[in-house]
């Protein structure tokens, strides 16, 4: 063999061992369980579900029907489940926490043997929950420091109002000004139609209706408009609004609420080639666009040309995924955005693909 013909030979080697799959040999790695849902705490009134997914580690296939699917508590006394995945708080269980874990039996047992199929989250894989004032799943406990979770895990959320006008100016020939308001319970739930009750500190300067929040401008000068509600069962008063009546009316843009993102999805890269990805991403809404956040810890572990990342059912294959982007760096945080029309809920991982060679690289669950 000439030494052009031994280069291409071994150049054409290269390729086929960094980006084309060896399809020779097919290895079923069989079915994976794992949580839809995981909770840092459930509220002691309420009866979330908490649910498993069983996922072939090789096609990506959705193999949960297969299954029959036990739930177990570690204490059923402070937090009891079905088999449906529902969770009972007990009576006094109060702060107390208890851990999920979950047996899934084959139902239909494979000729060649006699023992049962199980797949099972064991106790050190188990959710561990605790029972507090307010449902938080572990996903929505990541925007907390550890000390502020424990103090909404117990004693909820803060009640709190806010007035939706933004008014800091008002003219007096305007006579149409209705404020509003909104109050938000210790469950972080806005509340509907609360029965509010408006004042004014200087009602020579501005009249406010006690119960509509009709404005009526009077005389040049400033007041503090001020409205309460009663949230559980005791006065809130929102941030007061200060109003100066001059000769123009000036309403200010809204203020960004104060978390304005929510993570929806989350997981960690785990490879399924000949590559070595790993890191974390996070699929959050922010501003009312849904994103694919990839961290600083990211790596598609290797010089992989041409790499996408999709939203995907399947693991080994980019067959019915939805491209995402072709503009994903080897490594670090990035961020690309998910298009409106996408549900992400029909997906279960994200996926990294070497789209020259139609070759895997890496995939993550979505845990939700």
């Amino acid at each position: 063999m000439s030494f052009l013909k031994y280069s291409i030979a071994i150049l054409a080697g290269f390729m086929l061992l960094s980006c084309v799959e060896d399809e020779i040999v097919f290895q079923d790695k069989g079915d994976n369980i794992r949580f839809t849902r995981s909770l840092a705490s459930v509220a002691i009134d309420e009866n979330p579900i908490i649910g498993v997914d069983i996922v072939n580690n090789s096609t990506g296939e959705d193999n949960s029907e297969a299954y029959d699917i036990s739930f177990v508590s570690s204490n059923s006394n402070v937090l009891a489940v079905d088999n449906n995945g529902v969770l009972t708080p007990g009576e006094n269980s109060l702060n107390q926490n208890a851990s999920i874990s979950v047996i899934a039996t084959l139902k239909n047992i494979p000729i060649d043997t006699t023992t049962p199929v199980e797949l099972v989250i064991e106790e050190d894989e188990a959710d561990t929950i605790i029972v507090g004032r307010v449902t938080i799943s572990e996903n929505e406990a990541i925007g907390f420091e550890e000390e502020e979770l424990k103090q909404i895990i117990e004693n909820g959320f803060t009640p709190r109002g806010v007035i939706n006008n933004r008014v800091s100016q008002i003219d007096l020939e305007f006579l149409e000004m209705m404020l509003s308001a909104s109050f938000f319970n210790f469950k972080n739930e806005d509340l509907e139609n609360p029965e509010l009750t408006w004042i004014s500190d200087n009602t020579e300067v501005v009249a406010i209706d006690e119960r509509t929040g009709q404005l009526t401008p009077i005389k040049l000068g400033t007041s503090v408009i001020r409205v309460s509600a009663i949230v559980d069962g005791d006065v809130v008063q929102a941030e007061p609004l200060a109003i100066t009546v001059s000769d123009e009316t000036i309403i200010e843009d809204q203020p960004e609420p104060e978390n304005n993102v929510s993570i929806i999805g989350s997981g960690t890269f785990q490879s399924n080639s000949f590559y070595t990805p790993a890191g974390s991403f996070q699929i959050v809404v922010e501003n009312g666009e849904t994103r694919l956040n990839l961290s600083s810890d990211f790596t598609s572990g290797g010089r992989v040309p041409d790499l996408v990342v999709y939203l995907s059912n399947q693991t080994n294959t980019n067959t019915g995924a939805q491209f995402i982007s072709e503009d994903i760096d080897a490594t670090g945080a990035q961020s690309f955005v998910i298009p409106a029309n996408v549900d992400v809920s029909r997906y279960s991982n994200v996926l990294i693909y070497c789209r020259r060679f139609s070759q895997r690289v890496g995939f993550g669950i979505i845990n939700r």
